[in-house]
């Protein structure tokens, strides 16, 4: 028996896998928070569902075994795709071990329908009985194998990427070690799996070594995940446990209603389920999320507000400063008590300071050293140029964090310019207002000015650097909108973000206000959770349900089945199934009934079948008699053939001898009609003893052994045509031979076919001026029709059924020569070919002659 590869352990193992992975995006997607997912998550809801379908159908196919060869390598191209997208979410992650992992059974789920196994091949009721016969190689423990194998190398490469995360932190220090395990233990488990020679002990140890390895990863890594738990774990233990359950997979039968009945009752009840409460979950979520960007948006708005008043207020405070009478009269003391009374009623701004019209300081109220000139400060241009109150940002020269500096002309009397009046906010003090949004939540309030820099932060290290957060999606939106105020959700590295964000009014600054997702979906998660569990209840409540109805409705059935089987060896008193089921108890009682009728009727068979072999006995005798007849009729014929053949040639050898003998002697005394005579005697003498060989070899050909070999049809028509040559030499033929296709054959009779057809094709196209034949083919679906063409006198429809008669013509001796027995030879030798022959043509417009030939003989 040829060696079969398993790949109904794959199609079971990496189905429910997938399917359990598929469940789990759709039903928890906040369990599976790992870097792997987070650049996926937006598609949690489509490929969640193709990973159920995937696995479902994997498990579709290995239990209900569909015949036809296009569905089983849908369900395995289905599962692949999800297993290549697990894949991917590694790939953008940099996570080669599972990248490489997922790819491995990716492939080999998509190659599996493609590899010899019996599945396909063999009848449901034979499957069962096939796989203990051999030592099969099981696909998915290659694959595991492989995987396992891969990763030892990812894990001893120096320059992977990978392990640098702090994922990785409580194993970094012994990747060497688990490279080895790994390694060691991919090969080991491929060995096993390749070489069946190998001992028994030897396979078991291998597959618990390599489950072995997969926990061991997961619990050096503390089983971060939901992702984790399955991959190595699940699908570790599966393939420890492989030289255990393969067995009883083998046992389990998937043409058995019991199987079939517990996984159709629970895709039935289970998937719709899932799907139900997978869509009502997300609308929930998703309301939940818009109305909390709403919120967010609102609260955004209230800040922005907020801001615009606070800044409003100092404004106005150094509006009025500069406002003062006589301010520009009064000396630097006296300007410095003037600007400290004000900070005392402004305690918010750092410091108020006056400058005079050359850019050079009169007076601060903090009592600190002067500063520099201002004149070439963008704030004091500003102010001199269009004399309105400025607002700038700059980093402070001794705090290095953003200050919001107020900048206002002072005036003259005669209004001219006379200087300026600063005040200064630090940007913490802002930070605090927004800080208080924020508070026993995850919330992040800041500010931004026009140009997307962050002014603004409750991380006061953040705001030192002045960041630049204009291609942070919320605050590209604030940037590029029109509107005062907005919200939207994007995908940030820690994954989905709730922003609301709104416009400070007339300073084209903008409050941006940012929130995990997490936080606003605590409850909608915590009912996941229930409801993931509750579907697991069901579904396992549904698969016992199932397998207890299977078993209801099986065992009488089985209980027939055994009856069956006692009657197939002649034992009619097995007992008979009871069951209160109608169609189950007729059955029964159907088949007592049959089996009574049918010990009845086997008695009688006997007794017939012993007078069969009788008449056997008889009809064989009388078969010899007539076989032996036969050959003596055949013996007898072939002697008839022999007699006629030499008693009818010898007159005619005499006729024609005379004849001659006649001519010589007297042939000078004869008339010119006389000689006539003499000369029709010797045709007609000579014409008769050429229908007596062409009717032997006639009769000879029902008899000739044939031998079937390749015959090459273009070399055997060359091989015609040059021995046609000195027949058409001096003529003027044009032949057009298309490529003609090989055939099976008897060589001699084929070409004895095509002889006798281009030979008539010569002949009775002698009396044109130019000579056209053609040779060509059509392929059929059970035969080859082979055809020869010319521009002959051509022949009348209504006589072609006599063509192909012994000694039939159309055409008299005196306009062509020949007998009639050449087109009769090429029926005869195409019927014992199995094949066809007929003609058509028109009266001096040529004729077409076809024979075929079975593809098959």
């Amino acid at each position: 028996m040829k060696p079969a590869i398993r790949i109904d352990t794959l199609q079971w193992f990496v189905g429910i896998y997938v399917a359990i992975r598929g469940v789990l995006m759709l039903m928890v997607p906040h369990q599976l928070s790992s870097s792997v997912f987070i650049p996926i998550q937006p598609y949690f809801p489509w490929l969640g569902t193709v990973q159920v379908l995937g696995g479902t159908a994997l498990i579709a196919v290995a239990t209900l075994l569909p015949r036809r060869r296009l569905v089983v390598i849908a369900a395995h191209f289905v599962a692949a795709i999800a297993l290549l997208q697990a894949a991917f979410g590694h790939i953008l992650s940099q996570t080669w071990t599972g990248a490489m992992g997922f790819i491995i059974l990716g492939l080999g789920t998509a190659i599996a329908p493609f590899l010899p196994h019996p599945r396909l091949a063999l009848p449901v009721w034979e499957i069962q009985s096939y796989y203990p016969k051999i030592r099969s190689t099981d696909l998915f423990a290659l694959l595991m194998g492989a995987r396992i194998a891969v990763d030892g190398f990812i894990f001893l490469t120096p320059f992977s990427q990978q392990f640098s995360k702090p994922l990785y932190d409580s194993i970094r220090a012994y990747l060497p070690i688990y490279g080895i395990a790994h390694l060691g233990v991919g090969i080991a488990l491929l060995a096993v799996q390749l070489n069946p020679n190998l001992p028994r002990k030897a396979f078991y140890l291998a597959h618990l070594l390599a489950g072995a390895v997969c926990w061991a990863w997961t619990f050096g890594m503390g089983i971060p995940t939901w992702n984790s738990f399955l991959y190595f774990g699940g699908l570790g233990t599966l393939v420890a446990l492989l030289p255990w359950l393969s067995p009883r997979l083998r046992r389990l039968d998937p043409a058995a209603l019991r199987t079939r009945l517990a996984v159709v009752l629970v895709g039935i009840v289970t998937l719709p389920l899932l799907f139900t409460v997978v869509m009502v979950t997300f609308q929930e979520e998703q309301v939940v999320l818009d109305q909390d960007v709403n919120l967010q948006q609102t609260l955004a708005t209230a800040l922005a507000q907020d801001i615009a008043s606070y800044v409003g207020l100092h404004r106005a405070a150094t509006v009025a400063l500069a406002s003062q009478l006589n301010l520009t009269s009064l000396t630097s003391s006296e300007q410095r008590d003037l600007l400290q009374t004000f900070n005392q009623a402004y305690p918010d701004i750092i410091v108020f300071a006056t400058f005079d019209a050359a850019g050079s300081a009169i007076a601060r109220s903090d009592n600190l050293p002067l500063s520099p000139s201002v004149a070439e400060l963008p704030g004091f241009d500003t102010a001199r140029r269009t004399g309105k109150p400025t607002v700038t940002i700059r980093m402070g020269r001794v705090l290095k964090r953003p200050i919001f500096e107020f900048t206002v002309p002072i005036r003259t009397s005669d209004a001219q310019f006379a200087g300026i009046a600063t005040g200064a906010i630090e940007s913490t003090r802002i930070a605090k207002q927004l800080a208080q949004t924020s508070v026993n939540t995850n919330m992040i309030a800041y500010l931004v000015d026009g140009k997307g820099r962050v002014i603004a932060y409750p991380d006061a290290v953040l705001v030192a650097s002045f960041p630049d957060y204009s291609q942070v999606p919320p605050v590209a939106a604030l940037i590029a909108s029109r509107d005062t105020a907005g919200g939207l959700r994007y995908q940030g590295q820690s994954g989905t973000q709730l922003a609301g964000y709104a416009r400070v009014s007339e300073l084209g600054w903008g409050v941006v206000i940012e929130r995990p997702a997490t936080d606003s979906l605590t409850g909608v998660r915590l009912r996941r959770n229930r409801d993931f569990w509750v579907l697991v209840v069901v579904a396992t409540a549904v698969m016992a349900i199932g397998v207890g109805i299977a078993r209801q409705l099986t065992e009488p059935l089985t209980t027939l089945a055994h009856a069956a089987d006692r009657l197939a060896t002649g034992d009619a008193g097995a007992p008979m199934p009871r069951s209160r089921l109608t169609e189950v108890a007729h059955l029964s009682a159907a088949f007592a009934s049959m089996r009574d009728r049918l010990h009845r009727r086997t008695a009688e068979r006997d007794k017939a079948e012993a007078a069969i072999r009788q008449l056997n006995e008889n009809l064989e005798q009388r078969v010899e008699e007539r076989t032996a007849q036969l050959e003596a009729a055949n013996k007898e014929l072939e002697s008839f053939s022999y007699s006629v053949s030499h008693d009818l040639r010898a007159p005619l050898r005499h006729i024609s001898g005379f004849g001659d003998l006649l001519q010589k002697r007297a042939g000078a005394a004869l008339d010119e009609t006389s000689l006539r005579y003499l000369n029709t005697i010797a045709q007609t003498a000579t014409q008769a003893g050429k229908m007596v060989d062409d009717l032997l070899a006639f009769s000879r050909l029902g008899r000739t052994h044939m031998r079937y070999t390749p015959i090459n049809m273009n070399q055997l028509v060359q091989e015609v045509q040059r021995d046609l040559e000195l027949e058409t030499k001096g003529r003027e033929i044009y032949w057009q031979v298309q490529h003609l296709p090989q055939v099976e054959g008897d060589f001699s009779l084929i070409r004895q076919v095509f002889y006798n057809l281009l030979t008539n094709a010569v002949k009775y196209t002698c009396s044109r001026p130019q000579t056209e034949i053609a040779i060509g083919s059509t392929d059929t679906e059970h035969e080859v029709i082979f055809w020869v063409r010319d521009n002959g006198v051509g022949f009348d429809m209504r006589y072609a059924d006599k063509l192909f008669g012994v000694f039939q013509r159309l055409h008299s001796a005196e306009q062509f020569e020949g007998n009639g027995i050449g087109l009769a030879n090429v029926w005869r030798i195409v019927q014992r070919h199995g094949g066809r022959t007929w003609a058509e043509g028109e009266i001096d417009k040529g004729a077409t002659f076809y024979f075929s030939l079975p593809k098959r003989l």
